[in-house]
């Protein structure tokens, strides 16, 4: 009886002394586990919060891009007017130019630090902001250009705004630097729940696919493209040799539109 009474004591210890080690395994393993699932999830933070850094980053960046730096451009156009211009009205009026030029350029600084938008977007339609930005480059540029627009089917939301607005930007300057186009023709339509922007220009053609070897590289076409796929508008190119054609069709987002007028 005795010896059974050891051997259940020492089968009892063993038994013990076995659970003890099997707790101990759990709960290092355990916290070895919470140890890596707190890294994996702090790498994953960090990596969210790395990629929302970078985009911001980016987005900044194409603001500088297509805002400020075109405007920029405007200025040395009208300098370069002022320099080649004997006649004092010329001269006074590319003056002016300059000064508006400038403090819009302000503008846009002074609300990039806070909303990266230019002030002028949420209180004005497409159709007028478009047509003061192609009579400030006409009088800055040898090109004719020319603007129509239809009678509005439905309102566009400001982030929209800004993006057509900037898209045109760029195009409208590459077209100034790079295509020696004499004319450029700019037409905004309306075709029931679409929006169409239309851009031709008698110049040099080239390749907008920024996935072709020969599209140009830059980060003003990137940017379009980028803009572009944000507001779910297509972008289609027809290249000629002497003369360019671009279209961007936007659909009208209920989501966010406002009802039809």
């Amino acid at each position: 009886m005795e010896n059974k009474i050891t051997i259940m004591f020492w089968l009892g210890t063993i038994l013990a002394t076995v659970l003890c080690c099997v707790v101990i395994a759990v709960v290092i393993l355990y916290q070895k586990r919470l140890k890596e699932y707190q890294i994996t999830l702090l790498k994953q933070r960090l990596s969210i919060i790395l990629e929302a850094e970078h985009k911001e980053r980016a987005r900044i960046a194409r603001e500088l891009h297509d805002g400020v730096c075109n405007e920029l451009a405007c200025v040395l156009s009208s300098l370069q007017i002022i320099k080649l211009y004997q006649d004092k009205k010329t001269k006074k009026d590319a003056l002016k130019q300059i000064k508006k030029i400038t403090l819009n350029t302000y503008n846009q600084l002074q609300e990039l630090s806070y909303h990266l938008s230019p002030p002028y977007i949420e209180d004005n339609p497409l159709e007028s902001i478009l047509s003061d930005y192609i009579g400030r480059i006409n009088k800055a540029s040898s090109i004719e250009f020319s603007y129509h627009y239809e009678p509005v089917s439905f309102e566009l939301d400001q982030n929209v705004k800004l993006t057509f607005y900037r898209v045109v930007q760029e195009l409208i300057q590459n077209i100034i630097k790079h295509s020696g186009a004499s004319k450029v023709s700019l037409r905004l339509l309306w075709d029931k729940g679409k929006f169409i922007l239309l851009i031709s220009d008698n110049g040099i053609g080239y390749d907008s696919d920024i996935k072709s070897d020969n599209a140009k590289k830059g980060i003003g076409l990137s940017n379009i493209h980028a803009r572009l796929k944000q507001i779910n508008a297509d972008f289609r190119h027809i290249r000629e040799e002497n003369s360019n054609a671009i279209g961007i069709y936007y659909a009208k987002q209920n989501n966010k539109s406002s009802n039809s007028r």
